[in-house]
């Protein structure tokens, strides 16, 4: 592997990895059951690679059979994989990547191609595979909008298939409400499921124009991996912060501007600044701060196990943090 950055585990305990400078995804036959509980373990080759067809030194056209330093991956339930397609500037979909049973025999590492069949971020239609436009950079390339990306780091789905991307590029969290419904959508319009256009803005008023950086409950500045908890919590990696949004997709419409509610795009609890939405230096005030147990340096990942734990790599800090439940902010 070079510089691998994203995982996910299917529901047979197989291990996804990005292996992001080698621009694509390998997967792991069920690695905790294979080491048998003795650690440190060395592993077994991947079972299948998904080759996106490049290597380190090398980015192919954007396709439907290619990727560019893909980022952070995310499977459901049904086995369909998204991948946070960084530098192509889009999320593709590859969809049925159905989870092999825990006792199928190994029989060699199988090469595949990427073959996605959907992309999020290069327009409505979800099948602009050989676009990789983005807002930065050139005046030529669209401005920010429902149906644009511009350098995703992350990708999480929900329990209702509903999936969220952080849109780095624009400094925003973008969410799509289940884009495999069976319905067809709205596409280039925000507000139904079934289509690749966002339908909720991680912004102040929701604006899907936006693209800025800032450092309050209510805006990010260029957010990295995220999670989704049993509950619908979302998590957000955000520069020196993590943040969480209490069920952003609850009926009701929560209190914008305010944390503390679900059902909005505030952020309700912040991790790493010692509690203010406001501050955002490493270790909490240009390395001021003595590092513990309430700051943080540059976090990339985030995730939560089934009892609510959170996990955040505090990658500048050298060090991972675990933090336990709580049913609150």
């Amino acid at each position: 592997m070079c510089s691998p950055e994203g995982l996910a585990v299917d529901d047979a305990g197989n291990l996804l990895v990005s292996d992001t400078a080698n621009n694509r995804v390998m997967s792991f036959a069920n690695p905790v059951d294979a080491c048998a509980g003795k650690f440190p373990c060395v592993g077994a080759p991947p079972t299948f690679i998904i080759d996106g067809k490049g290597d380190e030194f090398d980015c192919r056209k954007p396709s439907a059979n290619t990727l560019c330093s893909p980022r952070q991956i995310a499977i459901e339930h049904g086995g369909n994989l998204w991948i946070a397609d960084y530098s192509n500037s889009r999320v593709v979909l590859v969809e049925g990547l159905n989870a092999a049973a825990k006792t199928q025999p190994t029989r060699g590492t199988q090469i595949m191609p990427l073959n996605a069949q959907l992309v999020i971020g290069q327009g409505p239609s979800g099948t602009q595979f050989g676009s990789h436009q983005c807002s930065l950079f050139n005046p030529s390339n669209p401005n920010p909008s429902a149906d644009s990306l511009c350098f995703p780091a992350g990708v999480a789905v929900d329990a209702d298939n509903n999936v969220y991307v952080s849109d780095s590029g624009d400094g925003r969290l973008l969410e799509y409400n289940n884009p495999l419904a069976m319905t067809p959508g709205t596409p280039g319009v925000p507000g139904s499921a079934g289509d690749v256009t966002a339908d909720r803005a991680f912004d102040p008023g929701g604006s899907f124009s936006m693209s800025n950086c800032g450092t309050t409950a209510d805006q990010l500045c260029a957010p990295e991996q995220l999670s989704v908890d049993a509950q619908k919590n979302l998590y957000a990696v955000d520069l020196n912060r993590v943040l969480e949004y209490l069920n952003p997709t609850a009926a009701g419409g929560g209190t914008p501007g305010t944390p503390g509610s679900a059902g909005d795009t505030t952020a309700d609890v912040v991790y790493g600044q010692q509690g203010s939405f406001t501050a955002g230096a490493c270790n909490g005030n240009d390395n001021s701060t003595i590092v513990n147990a309430t700051t943080l340096c540059q976090p990339v990942g985030v995730t939560v196990d089934p009892s609510g734990d959170v996990y955040i790599t505090d990658t500048e800090n050298y060090r991972v943090l675990g933090f336990t439940y709580q049913n609150s902010p």
